[in-house]
């Protein structure tokens, strides 16, 4: 018996036979199929990406190469997406500078403080906008809360205000928002015209770049002040190694 194999309008021959076994009836016949071989010369007519036989002609080991082949496109069309999505990630990100910091009465200068006071602040500076948005959370202060600023100055400086996040005391720029009693939740977005120093440590107003530039460096600190602490009863220091 002979069946007959078409790629590509050349032709495999696969054979198979019957082996009758003296101690079996006719009707107990044995078919044992043998592997299927392509001739040699049908092999040679096809491409190296189509060849249905392999090296050793044997049918299957061009359409396997196929296949191989196949699965390492797919493998690097999906790197190449990967790759382009890290890009993105990055394109979007350029710019863009993160800040969580924890505020407490031990970070304050010149004077450490013992206080009940804690607070949290998030912020996103985008230089590419020129914006900061932020997020300040302050509870359990020992006195009422009065004002809360950006300040220029290392850890273990105190330094003049940069920007003012709420004041209760009507001393900062029109528009500045009040400071809720605690526990609170104050949210914004600050502007190059929300600058407004300061002058005498070389910041002047509206320069929002030397702002950024001085939070990179770990060289500003949010303060949250209070009655009882007019100098500031929680702080908390910005920038990556804080």
């Amino acid at each position: 018996m002979q069946q007959v194999l078409a790629y590509d309008n050349e032709v495999c021959a696969e054979t198979s036979h019957v082996e009758h076994t003296r101690h079996l009836s006719p009707h107990q016949n044995r078919q044992t199929h043998t592997p299927t071989a392509c001739r040699p010369e049908t092999c040679s007519r096809f491409s190296n990406s189509l060849n249905p036989c392999d090296q050793d002609g044997v049918e299957g080991g061009g359409f396997r190469s196929v296949m191989g082949r196949s699965e390492m496109r797919t493998k690097l069309v999906l790197l190449g997406l990967l790759l382009a999505a890290g890009t993105a990630g990055s394109t979007a990100m350029a710019g863009s500078d993160a800040n969580q910091v924890r505020l407490s009465g031990l970070n304050e200068d010149p004077l450490v403080l013992s206080t009940t006071g804690t607070g949290q602040f998030r912020a996103r500076v985008d230089e590419t906008k020129q914006e900061i948005t932020y997020r300040l959370s302050y509870s359990a202060l020992e006195g009422a809360v009065t004002q809360a600023h950006l300040h220029l100055g290392g850890s273990a400086q105190s330094g003049q205000i940069i920007v003012f996040l709420c004041t209760n005391a009507g001393n900062g720029p029109a528009g500045t928002q009040a400071c809720p009693a605690a526990p609170a939740t104050v949210t914004g977005t600050l502007k190059a015209t929300d600058v407004i120093g300061p002058a005498p440590q070389g910041i002047a107003a509206g320069e929002f770049a030397e702002v950024a530039r001085a939070i990179r460096a770990g060289a500003v600190y949010v303060n949250v002040h209070s009655a009882k602490y007019p100098a500031g009863e929680i702080r908390a220091q910005l920038g990556h190694n804080h």
